[in-house]
């Protein structure tokens, strides 16, 4: 398996994600530690405190696990958190339908290797979690798969049938024959195919809740690496993190003006990610996830009752998210993609204001898989791998040009030349005529320049249709590298990759990066080819 990469800023990434990879004061001011120093994690280990009781947490992560019927490696990894030198790394995504798109399986993979290389060399014992956002209630964000037949993405969306407004953590999936018969048609043709509906089929099913049926699947594919699963949709791990509810009720304006004031701040430089809403928290209604509403509260007395009664009603927003996992686990970071790194720039003044300590914010594995039909073609034509972020018409229009002969170039650009040096010949006896008609001469140039142009064009055209196999090649690659023009990360469900290469994706994925030199390989885009 060959591993190449490339910097960030070639393929448009944000100011703030670059200047945080390259570790410039600026952007690192506004966060807790430097994530790419090994000893701010000891440092961090050392200084931060335990806001939950361990013995209570175990107990809230094995009630939370026991749907998902965890391999004993998962129930391994949570028993370990007893031991005062045992810590976690968490990440997170939304609960996309059979599994998301490949930077779920980026981020899953960077939380195992970050636990190995901290376990390895810091004298800590770390383990991975994966944070189910099990309150999230946009059904939209979720409900669709996207594969490839042919060339083209094809994208398969779940039935929307009474969902409303619920949280994804409560929805039960239904239509499962009909809806998987579907993406098992897309899926690719391989001897892994039967393996990776089988997994498919065991998870989704009838009757099960959304929450069950991704969190299965997330097991059952990263069974041998004790991958810890948790959210915040549970009663049990509501009545831990309480405090953390009281605190957005009873500091609501102190929580907003540290969330402002940190974003005006950093906007002196870059730009802000998220807006600062008045409040930070949802209540779970009949109707659905609703936004707690202050101006229509009288007495905040009255919630923060509620909350001691019943925690689990309430709901964390984008913001509080990150407080309640540093109030419950003994975490030392959080990865993220860079929307989640730039907004965790908004937050350390948040966490020092809830008397909590800002994790490591760690930039997850990014990365596009070469699959062996592609890598065969690459070397045929002279672009790099961010070439292909073009617009496919700007990418024919470039091949055309550079294999179009010169002596074609060449002898239009002399007849141009030809053209402008007959009428620039005619000037003087024209202006010795009548001087008016200069501009004419240069207007009757120009416009004899502007055919010639055409013209041009027009063989250029001519010749792409002498090298139509090969432009349909670029079309390939550039389909497999940048599908629907996005990253292929962003794009195609890993479900895809895994009917195709089976386990083996999850070993060569595991295997592509350096884990002696982690924290740097993770600040580059890496180009994985598959053999």
């Amino acid at each position: 398996m060959i591993n190449k990469s490339v910097p960030f800023n070639k393929l448009g990434f944000s100011n703030l994600f670059n200047d945080y990879l390259a570790e410039k004061s600026e952007i690192l001011s506004f966060y807790e530690k430097n994530p790419f120093k090994t000893e701010s994690y000891s440092q961090l280990a050392k200084s931060r405190d335990l806001h939950t009781d361990r013995e209570s947490l175990v107990n809230a992560l094995l009630s939370f696990n026991e749907s998902f019927n965890p391999p004993q490696k998962t129930i391994d990894s949570i028993h370990s958190l007893k031991s005062p030198g045992t810590f976690t790394v968490v990440t997170g995504q939304q609960m996309t339908f059979a599994g998301g798109p490949l930077f779920t399986l980026y981020k899953t993979i960077t939380a195992i290797l970050l636990s190995k290389y901290l376990t390895n060399n810091s004298n800590l014992n770390v383990v991975p979690v994966f944070w189910l956002a099990d309150e999230d209630h946009d059904f939209e964000e979720i409900a669709d798969f996207k594969g490839e037949k042919n060339g083209k993405i094809e994208t398969i969306f779940v039935d929307k049938k009474n969902v409303d407004n619920h949280a994804a953590g409560k929805l039960v999936f239904d239509d499962a024959g009909e809806t998987l018969s579907r993406l098992e048609a897309l899926l690719p043709d391989s001897e892994f195919k039967a393996n990776a509906v089988s997994i498919l089929e065991s998870c989704w099913q009838n009757g099960s809740s959304w929450r069950t049926a991704f969190g299965k699947q997330m097991l059952d594919l990263f069974s041998g690496y004790g991958l810890i699963l948790c959210g915040s949709d549970s009663k049990e791990i509501k009545e831990l993190v309480k405090p953390v509810f009281r605190f957005g009720l009873e500091k609501k304006t102190s929580v907003y003006e540290a969330l402002e004031n940190q974003s005006q701040e950093l906007e002196n430089n870059y730009h802000r990610q998220a807006y600062v809403g008045d409040s930070q928290l949802f209540l779970h209604t009949s109707t659905g996830r609703e936004k707690v509403d202050f101006s229509d509260i009288a007495d905040i007395s009255e919630l923060s009752s509620k909350c001691d009664a019943s925690p689990e009603i309430f709901s964390p927003n984008v913001f509080f998210r990150p407080l309640l996992q540093e109030y419950l686990l003994p975490n030392l970071a959080y990865i993220g993609g860079p929307a989640e790194v730039a907004y965790f720039g908004q937050m350390n003044t948040l966490f020092k204001e809830a008397g909590l300590t800002m994790p490591m914010i760690v930039p997850r594995m990014s990365a596009t898989i070469i699959e062996p039909p592609v890598a065969r073609l690459l070397p045929e034509f002279g672009f790099n791998y961010e070439d292909y972020k073009e617009r496919i018409e700007v990418l024919e229009k470039k091949y055309v040009h550079e294999n179009t002969d010169a002596d074609i170039h060449k002898s239009i650009n002399k007849w141009i030349k030809d053209i402008k040096a007959i009428y620039e010949s005619n000037i003087d006896f024209i202006s010795s005529v009548d001087p008016s008609l200069v501009g004419s001469v240069h207007s009757a140039a120009s416009k004899a320049e502007n055919e010639v142009q055409k013209i041009r064009q027009k063989v250029i055209r001519s010749l792409k249709q002498r090298e139509e196999v090969q432009l349909k090649r670029i079309k390939k690659i550039k389909g497999s590298l940048f599908p629907d023009d996005n990253l292929q990360e962003r794009e195609l469900s890993y479900i895809h990759y895994y009917a195709k290469y089976g386990e083996n994706l999850i070993t060569l994925l595991l295997n592509s990066l350096d884990n002696e030199n982690l924290l740097e390989e993770l600040k580059e885009h890496h180009l994985i080819y598959l053999d």
